[in-house]
């Protein structure tokens, strides 16, 4: 196996003992190739319960950078990205300098601070990466309390979950962003998550993005983490959501809208358009697309049931 040098991508936001013990799985990775480095990208999203200060002092390698309590997840995400950008990211031991020495990564690795990953996860998503070819973005399916499949790569146009298959990776269509591994070579073509989207369906569209361009997707053949709270109930909120029902309905109807145009449901011969809340979209205006706009909110609702966020 070639050089390896992960730029691991991180997002916080009061949960200061599930993001340590997401980052203690992390450092506790088994079966790793040889001179393998991680550099572990964190932005907080203004935690108030002394979360950056204990991974600070407990994982000082882990470059934590606090925004606005008003920043939501992917945009979270698309700065931890930068950040693996403008330092190399790359990584290294974990007692080196926060984010690791300048290598320049190899892979990116979106990995939820809801989740445990098991001893072997990242040996595995690697193995994984490696059979299916360096162009080929990898899914990690995560189990909830129960040991169910709650997390994974999702496949049709009812985005149904699928399921490791034991032996070798599994095709998907999109995939949920708890646990993904991207390569340099699948970034190079479809870059970060689209800052269209604030809460959700960010990870959605950037499935059908990698999907458009050519850019498979496969779920690796073993689940690589836990849920240790399992699922939660609907109006659980992220950093950003507006009341207790989660994200504002104008914000889901953008989402929704934008979902629609990049895969989930057919919207041929589309046009310029916007929903109401002001999010441009690509909408054709017509019968058919308000059915795909109504059936990914559909599903969108339906999703919301099972999230490792608070």
């Amino acid at each position: 196996m070639h050089s390896v040098h992960l730029a691991v991508l991180m997002t916080s936001h009061n949960r200061r003992a599930r993001t340590l013990s997401a980052l203690s799985a992390l450092e506790s990775q088994q079966g790793l190739p040889a001179h393998a480095t991680l550099g572990v990208h964190l932005v907080d999203a203004g935690s108030t319960d002394g979360t950056p200060e204990a991974v600070r002092r407990r994982h000082p390698s882990v470059e934590v950078m606090s925004v606005g309590a008003d920043v939501p997840r992917n945009q979270a995400l698309r700065i931890a990205s930068r950040n693996s950008r403008s330092g190399g990211g790359g990584g290294g031991s974990h007692s080196g300098r926060p984010g690791g020495p300048s290598h320049r990564w190899t892979h990116q690795l979106w990995l939820d601070d809801g989740v445990d990953l098991f001893p072997d996860a990242l040996a595995g998503l690697l193995g994984a990466a490696d059979e299916v070819g360096a162009g080929a973005v990898v899914v990690g399916a995560v189990r909830g309390a129960d040991g169910s499949t709650v997390y994974s790569g999702r496949r049709g146009r009812s985005l149904t979950l699928v399921e490791p298959g034991g032996e070798r990776p599994e095709p998907c269509d999109t995939y949920d962003g708890r646990v993904v591994l991207l390569p340099r070579a699948a970034y190079d073509v479809v870059g970060d998550l689209d800052k269209v989207f604030r809460h959700r369906m960010g990870d959605y569209d950037h499935g059908f993005r990698a999907r458009r361009a050519g850019v498979p997707a496969f779920v690796a053949p073993s689940p690589v983490g836990v849920c240790a709270r399992g699922p939660d109930a609907p109006g659980s909120r992220e950093p950003g959501d507006r009341g207790a029902g989660g994200a504002a309905a104008g914000d889901l109807r953008g989402r929704a809208a934008a979902a629609a145009v990049v895969g989930v449901l057919p919207a041929p011969h589309l046009a310029v358009g916007a929903v109401p809340d002001g999010v441009p979209v690509r909408a054709d205006g017509g019968a058919g697309h308000a059915r795909a706009v109504a059936g990914v909110m559909r599903a969108g609702r339906r999703l919301r049931v099972s999230s490792c966020r608070r």
